[in-house]
């Protein structure tokens, strides 16, 4: 009986899915949901195990393949198929929130790489051919919008700089719509968890979270090796070095906020003060980001946190 049911919940997660694919294409406004599509696959790959977690995503290929949405169901698989895996996995394991996100992100990573390369061979056409007719259009669009020569070049500069920088950090941009898509899916997964099924899944604080103390030394390393590959001709764009950086100071980011929320957590700020930061944050983040990348590197090496501690 135990058998039988878990059997009739994957089908059951795998129509959800399949309903869910097939409304966003009828609705283009809920595209986006796509996104946490995996989390409806962690509900039974944490609450019945992995055998019928694939079980799930390949009914769920195959029934889209079946109505003709070869694209979705490739999605499906690859994309879904991956998140879910993963971040199922480590849930049922008990890691840490922040191992789990990241893990989330890196296999969204590959799921969103192989897609956008795979593109080719199932469509025909290829993602650079998008960006690139992506761009033309964009510039044909310039002389309707105005016919001031120097507005038409200073547009005409902006497409540039954007062509260049897709695909200049199209790894760095492609990683942090992963980390997004994980975080979102991590949030999903324990609010249906908590709401539907009445489990708590583990939750850790940002304040928390702390990279590795040899991070510093693994970023120096890649640094110094994007260089001399572009040094001696390998990389001559520089893209290697420049999406380590990116990456690094992400990472580096990340850990700036974590010391940022466990100073709140020890001063004991309010509620309203907390979110007001979150919000500034996420207001003035270009202009923070320096700031909170060497609170990061600060925390790194003298260990910020434990010295705020003693002194509380």
């Amino acid at each position: 009986m135990n058998d039988i049911r878990s059997l009739v919940e994957a089908a059951f997660i795998s129509a959800i899915s399949v309903i869910l694919i097939i409304v966003m294409k009828q609705i283009p406004i809920l595209n986006y949901i796509v996104f946490v599509i995996p989390s409806v696959f962690a509900l039974i790959w944490v609450r019945r195990g992995r055998k019928y977690g694939i079980l799930a995503v390949i009914d769920a290929s195959i029934i889209l393949l079946i109505f003709g949405f070869v694209i979705e169901a490739i999605f499906i698989l690859l994309y879904c198929g991956m998140i879910s895996a993963v971040m199922s996995e480590l849930i049922i394991r008990k890691k840490t929130t922040s191992v789990v996100i990241f893990a989330g992100a890196f296999g969204a990573f590959l799921a969103m790489f192989a897609l956008l390369y795979s593109m080719d061979i199932f469509t025909g056409v290829k993602f650079t051919t998008i960006l690139n007719q992506s761009m033309q259009e964009a510039r044909s669009i310039i002389p309707t919008i105005s016919s001031d020569e120097l507005m038409m070049k200073s547009m005409n500069e902006q497409i540039e700089m954007m062509e260049f920088v897709v695909k200049q950090f199209l790894p760095s941009i492609l990683f942090f719509c992963a980390f997004t898509a994980s975080l979102f899916n991590y949030i999903t997964i324990r609010w249906s968890f908590k709401r539907f099924l009445n489990i708590t899944i583990r939750r850790d604080y940002l304040r928390n979270f702390t990279l590795p103390n040899n991070l510093m030394y693994g970023i120096l390393f890649l640094m110094v090796s994007g260089y001399l590959l572009k040094r001696f001709g390998m990389d001559p764009s520089g893209a290697v070095s420049d999406n380590v950086l990116s990456l690094s100071f992400f990472a580096l980011y990340i850990q700036g906020l974590a010391v940022l929320s466990f100073y709140a957590h020890i001063k004991k700020w309010s509620r309203g003060v907390k979110i007001a930061i979150v919000v500034a944050c996420i207001l003035f983040m270009s202009l923070l980001q320096l700031f909170f990348i060497l609170l990061g590197c600060s925390d790194l090496v003298f260990n910020i946190r434990k010295r705020m501690k003693k002194q509380s």
